[in-house]
């Protein structure tokens, strides 16, 4: 526990550029947090929520009533908060199920091109793409606007933001700069992007450092469930020698078995998991 304390806290101040005071009053929010959830697990019990946190019943009754009023009057507590949306790792999937390109077909299937404009379009393309088409600026702004949707789906009507235009270019610009997808400007009308990667991964350190942050939590919680013996949850580890020679063919391996046994068993409707995992030398 103290490690996981020591990472965050290092994150949080050094890599996110978190003053001092806001880390604290972000721990001192979530152990009041712990405190009131384990108040209401134990049928609203001050005494034995005191016992189990090894805190006085009158601090329990003053956290308690803090924190009430704070839902009452919609208040935000004091976290760290998140620093970009959460969907991002779903934009590559979108695209490839509204965008897909059959081989032989051209990547850019809209119409008002001629055949040598077309031409052009795909020299300036990589090789090796994933099987979707060339879309134009609004086809991105439709996929973006989609996500968004999405994900305001699942939150109360009264938490539901509209997705802004300074929120769709950021997201955009998150897009290129991990080069998930590449901005092919045209001369003939609107700017063009290609998709690079089937999936999304964070370019930046402070933005790989708020994403492992955020898995940790995640994994935090889901070796918890585990721990409880909750159903349809799984602890995956192992360990073995791979010779230096091999370590990028693994990795690639590992990558392609991952994405075919979850698209094997995905189903639109079925029961939402999750499967994290990381690699690396022991």
């Amino acid at each position: 526990m103290d490690r996981i304390l020591l990472h965050l806290a290092f994150s949080a101040l050094r890599t996110g550029g978190h003053r001092h005071g806001t880390f604290l009053s972000a721990a001192a929010t979530a152990a009041k947090c712990a405190v009131y959830v384990t108040y209401i697990e134990q049928d609203r019990n001050l005494r034995r929520t005191g016992q189990l946190h090894h805190i006085e019943p009158k601090r329990v009754k003053a956290i308690v009533e803090e924190i009430e009023q704070s839902l009452a009057e919609g208040r935000v507590l004091k976290m760290l908060g998140a620093q970009s949306p959460d969907y991002l790792i779903q934009f590559p999937c979108l695209w490839l199920e509204r965008y897909p390109c059959r081989a032989g077909c051209p990547r850019w299937q809209g119409g008002g091109l001629s055949a040598r404009q077309r031409w052009e379009i795909e020299q300036k393309l990589p090789s090796h793409l994933p099987e979707a088409q060339v879309i134009d600026s609004m086809q991105l702004t439709e996929l973006i606007d989609l996500l968004h949707e999405r994900s305001q789906a699942k939150l109360p009507e009264s938490e539901r933001v509209p997705l802004s235009e300074a929120l769709e270019e950021h997201i955009t610009s998150r897009l290129l700069h991990s080069h998930t997808i590449l901005k092919i400007e045209n001369a003939w009308g609107l700017p063009l992007f290609a998709l690079l990667k089937s999936s999304y991964a964070p370019e930046g350190l402070e933005e790989r450092v708020f994403t492992s942050i955020e898995d940790t939590a995640n994994y935090f919680r889901l070796m918890k469930e585990w721990a409880n013996r909750s159903p349809h949850t799984m602890r995956i580890i192992e360990e073995l020698d791979v010779p230096l020679e091999s370590f990028d063919e693994a990795l690639n391996e590992l990558d392609v078995l991952v994405r075919s046994w979850a698209d094997r068993h995905h189903q639109s409707g079925g029961k939402s998991v999750i499967l994290q995992m990381a690699f690396g030398e022991k």
